[in-house]
């Protein structure tokens, strides 16, 4: 094993951080494809080479527009280490759509890690993760990868989930924008949906936007923000339920 390829889906940059630190356990050149941005990677490739596959988990699915891409991908019985992200709620089916999307374009998926990262929209949920703890999971993982891609033969491994997977909810929550936006359309370069007009970045297409907070998270001037009430009387209730611990989970 020469090369090590990264294929990241990461809008609000913490599953693309995890990635960084667990590729920092290799010593192998890397290649990573950054295709959060909708006209970023939105061809045809193909991956010889052993294939990490990071995204977060949209109320326990895989993005649905990550999965359009992923099908435009493919692999030659190539070695795939997928590494989903929560928001230390639960990642459900995800896994498994992403191992049967994998499947279907030729890679073998031989093991998947779930880290938890804090929520992109519940900020006091999982607050500063990853933290020190996260970083030995991320050392213990990386060994797992390392035994799994030196193993003679390939085996493709057995994650929970079920089929018909569950069905796709959005969120009550989409940016608003505010009159500080200098329109410089940050937000609509980094938009993976097109949900955001480049001639108006000020505005949103609603019926697009998947609610991944990453317009939020690159605006410049801090102008593309939740709507204050609505979050604070709903954190309350999310944080009750889901801010106890939970611990990255291995398969393999």
């Amino acid at each position: 094993m020469k090369n090590i390829n990264a294929v990241v889906f990461s809008p609000t940059g913490n599953t693309m951080k995890i990635t960084k630190l667990l590729l920092d356990e290799f010593r192998e050149e890397q290649k990573i494809y950054d295709i959060t941005p909708y006209g970023d990677y939105n061809n045809e490739m193909e991956f010889k080479e052993p294939t990490f596959f990071s995204f977060p988990v949209y109320v326990g699915r895989v993005p649905a527009v990550l999965a359009e891409k992923i099908k435009k991908y493919k692999g030659n019985n190539t070695p795939a280490i997928i590494i989903s992200t929560i928001g230390n709620r639960h990642y459900d089916d995800a896994l498994l759509e992403m191992k049967d999307l994998l499947i279907a374009q030729g890679f073998i998926p031989v093991t998947a890690g779930v880290f938890v990262a804090e929520h992109s929209i519940f900020h006091s949920v999982a607050k500063d993760r990853p933290d020190q703890e996260d970083l030995r999971y991320i050392e213990i993982f990386s060994e797992i990868i390392k035994d799994k891609l030196s193993a003679e033969e390939l085996k493709v491994i057995e994650v929970k989930g079920k089929f018909p997977y569950k069905n796709e909810k959005g969120t009550l929550f989409k940016p608003l924008t505010d009159s500080s936006c200098v329109k410089c359309g940050t937000c609509a370069k980094h938009c993976p949906a097109e949900a955001i007009p480049f001639e108006n970045p000020d505005e949103t297409i609603y019926d697009k936007c998947i609610s991944c907070m990453g317009c939020i998270h690159v605006c410049p001037v801090n102008a593309r923000h939740l709507d204050k009430e609505k979050l604070e009387e709903t954190e309350e209730i999310f944080h009750e339920k889901f801010h106890k611990r939970k611990n990255p989970v291995f398969f393999y």
